[in-house]
């Protein structure tokens, strides 16, 4: 009870706009510094160029396209070997 009452004195004076300026301000500030990382797709294109490609082609001509993984489960980083035996439907002989 004595920890609502100061915080209560605490923001009695502040008017609401102040009030939703520091909550959206808590609420923002972690999102926005978690979010600084540095952009490295342009190192990484040239190592996942072939895992990519086989990616893009089997969703195009494979029978069993709905068996493949969606594209956030992927490791693009395999050897193609693998890359493309992960993508196999168990239906595939």
């Amino acid at each position: 009870m004595k920890v609502l009452h100061s915080i209560c004195t605490i923001f009695a004076p502040m008017k609401a706009r102040n009030i939703l300026i520091l909550i959206l301000g808590t609420l923002i500030l972690p999102i926005y510094l978690t979010s600084c990382g540095v952009d490295r797709w342009k190192e990484y294109a040239g190592q996942t160029q072939t895992d990519r490609w086989i990616d893009d082609t089997m969703r195009v001509w494979y029978y069993w396209v709905d068996a493949i993984p969606h594209t956030n489960d992927l490791n693009y980083f395999q050897a193609p070997f693998t890359f493309f035996a992960s993508l196999k439907s168990e239906e595939d002989e």
